[in-house]
């Protein structure tokens, strides 16, 4: 019986650490046809087109014929010469090549738009007439005041209603200001998990209506530690007023430059295999001759409750020094899917997608979105 208990056991390991060694570094295949995203007629070239949040739909969004398995939302030029914050529409049938569909229109706007974070629900969100939700970054610091966090919803992901401010928990802030906290600022939303089934049970944050991933801030200026920036986690019952998890951010640089991630960690995506959550997250060691000093490459963690993160030993899964051209300076923001997918022929794949960001000096190629699969058999 001993010997039965632990063979089951041992087959139940490998059943599950199979698939989640290709979500490690030697998991991922970068295309080669990278940079995919260039929607833009000759002589435009491509500039500063960043921070991707794609969605994917096996019913095309249920708009029939003219629909896309996949949308996209990122953040740059249109290629009208227009400043980077604004969002650009995009939709695909493979997830390599897009269509531009044009700039999102959002009502009553008197902010910059940008580090969107979209999800879709076709039922609406519980009732209302939208299917899809954004929170997006006005560009400014936040220190204290909540003041750089906007949700917006639309119902067809090109026209949004008219933005407004989310609020913050005062007992459990998201920024305090305080100089030497990890929270003094943020520079907005990271990645939104939508759960339908809430129960938004107090201090449990899994079983809350939205929980947020954000970009904190401590400046440098923590006692003992010189991180620049680090991953906070929040949650909210209506997607409006959000309460912070925990008295510290739930992924902190360590501090040290030496360390490839030892200042910035920001912009994660999760996902959840098998009863684990994956996080692949934006980090850098401050270098300035090694490229953009916050923007150096990709990094993995997982979690078994989606709040303490075990970091990836085999970190970083890309880095602007690979040796890939058109990414030597910043390689970052990366959005990543898992799941089964179907291609433009209605195949269906079983597998993980990846879309991050990567320039180069003197940006011949402006900021352009790469493409990377692991395939899960």
């Amino acid at each position: 019986m001993k010997i039965t208990t632990i063979l089951k056991s041992i087959l139940a390991v490998l059943s599950v650490s199979a698939p989640l060694a290709a979500l490690s570094k030697s998991g991922w295949k970068e295309s080669k046809n990278d940079p995919i995203y260039n929607p833009y007629p000759s002589p435009i070239v491509l500039y500063d087109d960043y921070f991707p949040a794609v969605l994917y739909n096996k019913d095309k969004f249920h708009q029939g014929d003219n629909g896309f398995y996949y949308k996209m939302w990122q953040q740059g030029d249109n290629g009208s010469g227009g400043a980077t914050g604004q969002l650009a529409f995009s939709g695909s049938n493979d997830g390599i090549h897009w269509v531009l569909k044009g700039l999102i229109n959002i009502e009553n706007l008197t902010s910059s738009v940008g580090h969107p974070c979209v999800i879709y629900d076709e039922h609406g969100f519980g009732g209302t007439p939208y299917t899809y939700q954004m929170w997006f970054w006005n560009g400014n610091v936040a220190q204290g005041t909540l003041n750089n966090i906007y949700q917006t919803f639309s119902t067809d992901g090109m026209n949004w209603t008219t933005p407004t401010l989310i609020t913050q928990d005062p007992n459990f802030p998201l920024t305090d200001g305080i100089t030497g906290s990890y929270f003094q600022q943020l520079y907005g939303p990271g990645f939104v998990i939508y759960n339908p089934n809430a129960s938004n049970d107090f201090l449990m944050p899994y079983t809350y209506r939205y929980v947020m991933f954000f970009d904190a801030s401590g400046a440098g200026l923590v006692p003992g530690n010189n991180a620049q920036e680090e991953i906070g986690l929040a949650y909210s019952s209506d997607g409006l007023h959000w309460i912070r998890y925990g008295n510290v951010p739930v992924l902190i640089p360590s501090g040290n430059a030496s360390d490839w991630d030892g200042l910035f960690m920001f912009r994660p995506s999760i996902i959840l295999v098998n009863g684990t959550y994956h996080m692949y997250y934006s980090g850098s060691n401050g270098d300035q001759t090694l490229g953009t000093n916050f923007a150096h490459g990709l990094g993995h963690a997982t979690s078994q409750d989606g709040i303490n993160w075990v970091k990836d030993p085999t970190n970083p899964t890309f880095i602007n020094t690979d040796g890939v051209y058109w990414r030597t300076d910043r390689t970052y923001t990366p959005c990543v899917l898992y799941g089964t997918f179907k291609d433009s022929k209605g195949t269906q794949h079983n597998m993980g997608k990846m879309w991050f960001v990567g320039s180069n000096q003197p940006y011949p190629d402006g900021t352009a979105i790469s493409y990377a699969t692991f395939k899960h058999h």
